[in-house]
């Protein structure tokens, strides 16, 4: 409101009477001017905050008047009904064709047999040479033909079998709340530390549960817990905030391929909705699902893939890079086949090694192309690749990378990438020519101002960096700093 003062002007008229003071922005005004100033913020409240809210009120309630559903999730479902019809179809007429195949496949023998049986008859009459022994085989042959022929028009010969498993319709095609992916809120200018933290391992190589063992990727969950596939260690742990250990959440049991076992795991991620780890056992070249309820055994849901890393869009569909086909491909729900999505055709675009991934929310698809230096960029359904970071052979330069690995994409569509062999961590605007450096290894070395070959990264939600430092078996933070 206002306070009285004795001594100073006002802030219009520099008249000084007794004043009044406004206690927002300090100003001292006389009655006239200052019942004018409230008059001013009466209208400015009004404006910036009633005609806003009034507005709001006005959208929501449209919105649930209309309860409002867009006509192309209808016409998806439309369409959804009209390929079902279609596959249905196409099944019933296939069996339809069997049936008159089987059905030929018994008119054509009694046709063949019967033209034996005519041409026997025929000769022997012609030569009237035959006998009583004769006149009984040929009666047999006839009788034959005709139990064949009976046997052939009876209706139920032929049998349609319809299989009795379930069909699980539910699961088919159903509706669901779209998963969002919450992207950290990394402003423009923004900087961080020069000096990190360390939040996993840095006690040496080994097994210990405060220890790391060439550690490859990290994944930061909702609650800032982050999940480390431990690779030579076999096993991914779970770093709460704050732990000074680790928990063993899948593997642990020594290198092979059980259930209970991992080999050389190379990522791990979060599936909220089914709430489990979807890991990278790339030892064991397979893609196995752990329950986050302390399962003991993990399932495998995609085998025989030679997999380097992993990613899950919105729709919760799986991107594997595979380092041996040089290929990613996607995998919808459920599904074991998938469809490549990036692979390139061209020495513009051709993957050599692919390594990590990361999907953004309109399905571009990028990819770290280990040995070809730099990154790459697949819009959705597109059959070629745009180079996006490096591409300028390997080097240090700002316009190169050397054998990048961990890969981000904030929500300005600046690129974050771990640029392994040059021991730094990069930034690429869009459509940049060069890069920034972010965090600078100041020469390779185990202080928490350098980094040593690092392979992932990742960014939690308030837009801390936290980087995989590999050849010193930690995960470092790196936090961001306020403008």
């Amino acid at each position: 409101m206002a306070t009285l003062t004795t001594s100073s002007e006002c802030s219009q008229c520099s008249k000084t009477k007794a004043q009044c003071t406004c206690r927002g922005c300090q100003g001292s005004f006389c009655t006239k001017h200052f019942n004018e100033h409230r008059q001013q913020l009466s209208v400015r409240f009004d404006q910036e905050i009633g005609e806003a809210h009034d507005e709001l009120v006005q959208q929501i309630d449209k919105l649930t008047r209309q309860n409002k559903i867009h006509d192309d999730i209808f016409s998806e479902i439309d369409r959804w009904e009209t390929r079902m019809i279609k596959k249905i179809q196409q099944v019933a007429e296939k069996v339809r064709r069997q049936i008159i195949e089987l059905v030929s496949q018994g008119t054509e023998t009694l046709n063949d047999e019967l033209k034996a049986l005519t041409k026997d008859i025929r000769r022997c009459r012609q030569e009237d040479d035959f006998v009583e022994e004769d006149i009984e085989n040929l009666r047999q042959k006839i009788y034959e033909l005709q139990s064949s022929f009976e046997k052939t028009t009876v209706s139920n010969d032929i049998e349609v079998i319809e299989r009795k498993d379930p069909i699980k319709w539910n699961r088919m095609i159903y509706a669901r709340k779209r998963q969002q992916m919450l992207l950290p809120s990394i402003p423009l200018n923004v900087k961080w530390a020069l000096k990190g933290c360390t939040i996993a391992g840095g006690h040496g190589r080994g097994d210990a549960l405060n220890q790391l063992n060439a550690p490859f990727s990290v994944y930061i969950d909702d609650k800032q817990s982050i999940y480390i596939a431990d690779c030579e260690n076999h096993r991914i742990v779970e770093w709460k905030p704050n732990s000074t250990v680790g928990e063993v959440v899948a593997g642990g049991n020594g290198s092979g391929n059980r259930a209970n076992q991992l080999c050389c795991p190379t990522d791990v991620i979060v599936d909220k909705e089914a709430n489990s780890l979807i890991i990278c056992d790339r030892g064991n070249r397979r893609i196995m699902r752990w329950s986050c309820q302390r399962g003991t055994c993990g399932e495998t849901i995609i085998s025989n893939i030679d997999c380097s890393r992993l990613s899950m869009d919105n729709r919760r569909s799986l991107y594997v890079s595979d380092w041996k086909k040089n290929e990613v491909r996607r995998f919808d729900d459920g599904g074991t086949e998938g469809t490549i999505v990036a692979r390139g055709s061209g020495p513009s675009d051709r993957l050599s090694q692919p390594t990590c991934i990361f999907v953004d929310q309109d399905h571009s698809v990028f990819v770290s192309d280990y040995d070809n230096h730099r990154v790459l960029k697949w819009i959705k359904d597109s059959h070629e690749g745009i180079i996006v970071a490096g591409g300028n052979r390997e080097g240090n330069d700002l316009t190169q990378l050397s054998h990048p690995q961990g890969l981000f994409v904030d929500q300005f569509g600046r690129i974050y990438v771990s640029d392994q062999r040059n021991h730094r961590v990069m930034r690429w605007c869009d459509s940049a020519k060069q890069g920034e450096v972010i965090v600078d290894a100041n020469n390779t070395g185990d202080s928490l101002c350098q980094l040593n070959r690092p392979i992932g990264l990742s960014f939690d939600q308030h837009g801390n960096l936290y980087v995989v430092d590999g050849g010193n078996d930690r995960v470092i933070r790196f936090n961001m700093q306020p403008n």
